[in-house]
């Protein structure tokens, strides 16, 4: 796979990234991947033994960027606005946090894992020490 940093404009590096999933999406690939995990799967449960995956991560962190209000085309698809799907792997990742900014405008999505925290109060807690920081460096000029 290319760099899709490499290409001049933002719309090249997208198509980039376009044809680069579209080619991903159409090749066997995925189905062997698809393959592989659904034979683990069959196998785990013949044998009555449960497959984990080893713990990679505790916390995962990402800034995703908005399209502009012209759009672009990603997929063969027109996109205005990207919003992610937030969800973790089991055993691999006990939080995420994922702050999404456009137009002077943010938002924050908090992920984690029901054993991290102890109660829903606790859980507000960091969502507000998260907002807090942020005000905080939003004040800083």
């Amino acid at each position: 796979m290319r760099m899709p940093l490499l290409e001049a404009s933002r719309e090249e590096r997208l198509l980039q990234i376009s044809n680069q999933f579209r080619h991903f999406f159409n090749s066997t690939l995925l189905v062997g991947a698809a393959a592989v995990f659904s034979g683990n799967a069959l196998v785990a449960s013949i044998l009555k033994k449960e497959v984990v995956f080893p713990a990679a991560v505790t916390l995962v962190h990402s800034n995703i960027a908005i399209f502009e209000e012209d759009g672009c085309e990603f997929f063969g698809n027109p996109v205005e606005r990207v919003l992610p799907i937030v969800g973790l792997l089991q055993t691999s990742c006990s939080l995420m946090i994922t702050n999404l900014s456009y137009k002077g405008k943010m938002g924050i999505s908090v992920t984690a894992d029901k054993t991290l925290f102890s109660d829903k109060e606790e859980l507000e807690g960091v969502i507000n020490d998260i907002t807090d920081e942020i005000n905080k460096l939003g004040q800083i000029k």
